[in-house]
């Protein structure tokens, strides 16, 4: 009746080990600082992870307490695997009551690449306790759903089990389990299986389809097609050549109804003009890095395309590219674009959320007419033209963030109108920087907007008022610099702005601008360092925004003037030593309001020095 007990996270090493294999029936999973045998599961998978404590490595988070949000590796057995936590309020991290919480959308688990096998297909374990609206897929590295990984909703029905066949995967290559919405995801249970598979050439395209993929033009790959061959009972074909594919050439696949998925080989450096117009049933296509050019309509109608990463070599989105793409939910523009042509995503009905880049200078006309389901866009500062009805018929759109001071310059129809923004929603406001409102409210286009827009701040500029031009000091967190500062020596009033968003303001930044009697801080900021705004002398009011989690010494000590402070966070930051001496005579310091006094409760005992100060606004 012996037995071998050995940790639950090495029991598969010490089975397949020389010597201790012989003993294999005998070798049983334990917890030896719970001192019990932690329960197995049979699996015939190439990985299988029960996730319990006894199964976590070393420096895996427990609790929420310890979450991470930034991409980790850890060593499961002799795989490692990548984790991240989709954002900073979230966070992936294992649940005391036996689950990975892995966060909301965003988040995901990378899996290894295997030598000579390609990941076939993934079995994941819920938990009951998960959200309702948890969609997870299994994609590529850049996101993009692969064939059999599309999301779908994890539901709340016994026994939780989750199983994603997939078609198309490549030899060596990592995959992920990404989390497309919702949150709360919850898992117990891993188990992921590889098949042989040799490595795919850039004389092969791998497709799924309903029926045998026959190319619109045969001609247009820089290499002649040697054979093509489909399975019927996998829906798996692959499309082989006599040399290297270059290009996917214009109409490559047009109309081609029946494919679902296709891999795009490495060596391709161009997708020509309707490549892929009419390929109705297309899901998921992975574009390589190694494409530099996405021609006009590439992807015109593919209506069950549901998301696009284009690769960073691309430096432009042609017209009409993804055009009436209505299922597409999201596109991830790489910082390389800068410009968004004509129509280039009009009628994504679909489509919830873009991410414009900050390199982005044009976006042409029509280009998001119709993308009924957008709710929100902020057009960066880079922008410099919009074209008419770029966002007209946009229904959803509540929404715009224009961050440049300089209203772009628009481009108008024939008739004469610009009408980007007609027919949002009945409550859409465009917001741009307060300093900007009057140049908006007056500029060609923007003006037919007026009493739609409203002053916001950017989170890359200070607002302040002063006798003269402020000198701010130091150096900022993440590298930004300062890259334009205005003052108008008629009302006093500056702006700063920085090359990206201020998360921190240096030692000492403000100190002694006696002429400086208001600012006006970003809500990004997160840390206001020591002597910031030490004696400035004619600085009435402050509000320290609702993300600020330090205070550091003397900040605003000297400031004689300073009779209100507004503190917006919940939580009381850290103070640093004497952060509010020498105030004017009864300084208030204002605190968010509850129907409890938790938040004026909390403030008071923090910052116990100032707790007579302390109110609730």
């Amino acid at each position: 009746d012996r037995l071998i007990y050995v940790p639950y996270a090495v029991v598969e090493d010490y089975r397949a080990a020389d010597g201790w294999k012989d003993y294999k029936d005998y070798i049983v999973a334990y917890d030896f600082e719970k001192g019990e045998v932690v329960e197995e599961h049979s699996c015939d998978a190439d990985i299988c992870i029960a996730f319990n404590e006894a199964s976590l490595p070393a420096g895996f988070p427990i609790g929420s307490a310890n979450k991470i949000v930034d991409r980790t590796e850890y060593a499961f057995g002799e795989h490692t695997l990548a984790f991240a936590g989709g954002g900073a309020s979230n966070g992936f991290y294992f649940n005391a009551q036996g689950y990975l919480m892995l966060g909301k959308s965003g988040a995901y688990i990378e899996f290894p690449a295997i030598e000579g096998k390609a990941l076939t297909k993934v079995v994941a374990t819920g938990n009951k306790g998960a959200s309702a609206s948890v969609q997870v897929a299994i994609t590529d590295t850049n996101g993009t759903a692969i064939g059999g990984g599309a999301a779908f909703i994890w539901g709340q029905t016994a026994p939780y089990i989750y199983t994603y066949n997939l078609t198309n995967t490549a030899a060596n290559t990592p995959y992920r389990l990404a989390v497309t919405n919702g949150y709360n995801t919850q898992i117990t249970r891993l188990e992921l299986y590889y098949t042989e598979k040799a490595a795919a050439t850039n004389k092969e395209i791998y497709y799924t389809a309903t029926e045998k993929v026959v190319p619109y033009r045969t001609n247009v790959f820089g290499a002649n097609i040697v054979s093509n061959e489909w399975d019927s009972a996998t829906g798996q074909g692959v499309i082989t050549f006599d040399a290297d594919v270059t290009t996917i050439g214009d109409e490559a696949f047009r109309n081609c109804s029946s494919l679902t998925t296709i891999t795009i080989p490495d060596s391709v450096k161009t997708i020509g003009s309707s490549a892929f117009r009419g390929c109705s049933s297309l899901k998921s296509v992975t574009i390589p890095d190694s494409v530099t050019t996405i021609g006009e309509s590439a992807f015109i109608g593919c209506s069950s395309l549901t998301s696009v990463t284009i690769p960073d070599s691309v430096t432009k989105i042609e017209l009409y590219t993804f055009c009436v793409c209505s299922s597409l939910t999201s596109v991830t523009i790489p910082d390389s674009v800068t410009t968004i042509g004509n129509g280039a995503f009009s009628q994504c009905s679909n489509l919830t959320t873009i991410t414009i880049p900050d390199s982005v200078t044009e976006i042409g006309k029509e280009a998001f007419y119709g993308c009924s389901s957008l709710k929100s866009v902020t057009i960066p500062n880079s922008v410099t033209t919009i074209g008419y009805q770029a966002f007209d018929s946009c229904i959803s759109l509540k929404e715009v963030y224009c961050e440049a001071t300089t209203p772009p310059a628009v481009s108008l129809n024939s008739g004469g109108a610009w009408s980007a923004f007609n027919d949002n929603h009945a409550d859409r406001l465009i917001y741009v920087p307060a300093a900007a409102v009057g140049a908006y409210k007056a500029a060609d286009g923007w003006k037919n907007y007026k009493d739609d827009i409203v002053g916001y701040q950017p989170n890359n500029q200070i607002y302040y008022t002063a006798t003269e031009q402020v000198t701010p000091t130091g150096t900022y967190a993440g590298g930004i610099e300062i890259t334009s500062h205005t003052w108008d020596s008629a009302t006093g009033k500056g702006v700063i702005t920085f090359s990206g968003d201020i998360t921190s303001i240096p030692n000492s930044s403000f100190m002694g601008e006696s002429g400086m009697s208001a600012i006006s801080l970003p809500a990004s900021l997160k840390t206001i360092n020591g002597s910031v705004f030490k004696n400035c002398t004619a600085l009435t009011e402050i509000t320290i925004p609702a993300n600020v989690t330090k205070v550091g010494s003397s900040a605003f000590t000297g400031c004689t003037m300073l009779a209100n402070v507004y503190c917006k966070p919940t939580t009381p930051p850290i103070l640093g030593d004497t952060p509010f001496e020498n105030n004017a005579s009864g300084r208030k310091i204002y605190v968010p309001a509850t129907d409890d006094d938790s938040v004026l409760n909390a403030y008071k005992e923090a910052w116990s020095a100032y707790a007579a100060d302390i109110a609730e606004e």
